[in-house]
């Protein structure tokens, strides 16, 4: 949205140019390096209140919707103390059609708590949904689906769940039982298209194909039935408790397979260096009976 400067009010203790919205904040400035009078738009922050403000680095805070009533309604000079109050009850909206001062009594203080605890409540709860919408859009923009068979596609191609990384410091194919995709992503800003690696839990989850209520679990983990933490079939993947002894038992046949994998991929490995890969907990394995064979499938 443009704003015309005809439509802002300045705001003389801080030299600001604010709209009547509050969505829109700029100064006006001397570039000392183009010796030439520029325009900044001004940065909102949000502070634990749910209280907009613009700050610039070294300055003083300012709080929007102060800046808005003050510049469009005045300030009222009695010798009493006012606050700001918001009659839709949402910080975050500073249209001066939503502001007025409310004196600063002792029964309004408390009935402010109120109201800023809601606000935070409800703008989490929008935050949330509007987070969920940019995502899915996102996945939409770049063509990438859950099909009815668990697969995560591209392009209506299965793409490959990859669970084998090599580190080239250490010269070692190591796996593990996070498995992960590689998608080509549009970046606007870059106007072009580069490969990101996202979780495959978080692509599942992100889509609903995973059983249970995340919520329901103190420390929530995606528990494989079957054990195969490449086998992303519906009914397959389900939320449990980090302390569920499915999920245990998984972890423990996971890792001896992801451990057989390194022992297929990898030459003999001293015991210095197994410390250095596996660190100190894991016991160290003999490998030095079998030749690498790379890119082992799960099984």
């Amino acid at each position: 949205m443009n704003y015309s400067r005809a439509f802002m009010r300045k705001h003389y203790a801080s030299g600001y140019l604010i709209s009547n919205d509050g969505l829109h904040g700029e100064r006006d400035y001397y570039d000392q390096y183009s010796q030439e009078f520029k325009t900044q738009i001004l940065y909102q922050y949000l502070d634990p209140a749910e209280d907009r403000y613009f700050m610039l680095s070294g300055k003083d805070k300012y709080y929007i919707d102060e800046m808005v009533l003050s510049c469009y309604r005045g300030t009222i000079k009695d010798g009493k103390q006012y606050l700001v109050h918001h009659k839709d009850g949402d910080m975050r909206n500073s249209r001066i059609s939503n502001l007025e001062w409310r004196e600063a009594t002792p029964e309004y203080l408390q009935e402010r708590q109120k109201i800023i605890a809601d606000s935070i409540a409800a703008s989490a709860i929008k935050d949330a949904a509007a987070k969920k919408k940019a995502l899915m859009d996102r996945y939409k923009r770049n063509k990438i689906e859950v099909n009815k068979n668990g697969q995560i596609t591209q392009y209506g191609k299965a793409v490959f769940l990859e669970d084998s990384f090599y580190d080239s410091d250490l010269d070692w194919t190591y796996h593990t039982d996070n498995a992960r995709v590689r998608l080509s992503i549009y970046i606007p800003r870059w106007r072009k298209t580069d490969y990101e690696r996202f979780d495959v839990v978080d692509i599942v989850e992100d889509f609903g194909m995973i059983e249970g209520n995340k919520a329901d679990f103190a420390n929530p983990k995606v528990l494989y039935k079957n054990h195969n933490y490449l086998d992303t079939t519906p009914g397959n993947m389900a939320w449990c408790d980090a302390s569920d002894q499915r999920y245990i038992d998984f972890k423990t046949a996971a890792h001896e397979v992801v451990m057989e994998k390194d022992h297929h991929s990898n030459y003999y490995l001293s015991e210095q260096s197994w410390k250095t890969i596996y660190g100190l907990d894991e016991p160290y394995r003999d490998w030095s009976d079998r030749p690498p064979v790379r890119h082992l499938c799960f099984g």
